[in-house]
């Protein structure tokens, strides 16, 4: 129900004619009607208080129970400042508040627009190979992990390193990414199997190569049993 309504079922029930209520509240005639008729949406709030006062009610007896009646104190101050201000100031206030409410009502998610992660899966060998003393690497059961990012071409599967003789290349802990291979060329970094232990090394003319300087090479030769397992083709940065 519009305020003009209201106004008007006040002033019938009140038996006080329109000319009478025009010369108590201070309001024009002209000013009533348009307010009455409802050409005029928002009144000034002083005008609405000469109205009331002319009709001896308050300013909630011109609203449904379901507004002023149920609002707050600040909620009234808002609504009466509100009215006080100019269309200008009014419609930035309905800006802010449309902005206020795009940031504290989420949307609802568009599914239509979600592209599905990819997922590569790797094998992964959980017993470390050695950037230090040697590890052995287990070679029967590696696990299959899933990576979001695709791995560099030519992955077969990722190993974890143990110590720090391949830094600053490869530090304890990282997990890199093998091209299985039977041999790969000198300066190149590798997996190798030395006596039974695996190691990532960087392969020499005769020995595997430390990166660490506190560590020293392997050398290897016809009298020590050793194998190439692949290529490192670099480092996973992913958590798993």
């Amino acid at each position: 129900m519009s305020i003009g309504t209201k106004i008007s079922e006040i002033r019938k029930s009140k038996k006080m004619k329109i000319e009478t209520l025009s010369q108590k509240s201070g309001v024009p005639i002209s000013t009533l009607k348009k307010i009455l008729s409802g050409a005029t949406k928002d009144p000034q709030i002083d005008t609405i208080k000469a109205i009331a006062r002319a009709l001896e009610c308050t300013l909630e007896d011109f609203d449904d129970n379901s507004n002023l009646k149920n609002y707050s104190a600040v909620e009234k101050k808002l609504v009466s400042d509100y009215r006080k201000l100019d269309d200008h100031s009014k419609e930035v206030v309905q800006v802010v508040i449309r902005k206020e409410l795009e940031r504290n009502i989420p949307s609802e998610p568009n599914y239509d627009n979600i592209i599905p992660i990819k997922k590569y899966q790797v094998p992964y060998y959980d017993m470390p190979v050695s950037a230090g003393t040697g590890n052995p690497l287990d070679e029967e059961y590696p696990e299959k992990v899933d990576l979001v990012d695709q791995p560099p071409k030519g992955t077969d599967f990722i190993v974890r390193v143990s110590g720090d003789s391949m830094e600053p290349t490869y530090h304890d802990g990282d997990k890199l990414f093998v091209k299985e291979q039977p041999s790969i060329e000198i300066g190149e970094i590798g997996i190798f199997v030395v006596d039974g232990n695996a190691y990532v090394k960087e392969l020499g003319v005769d020995r595997l190569i430390s990166h660490n300087e506190k560590y020293s090479d392997i050398i290897i030769n016809e009298y020590i049993r050793n194998e190439c397992c692949g290529k490192v083709l670099g480092i996973c940065e992913e958590t798993f």
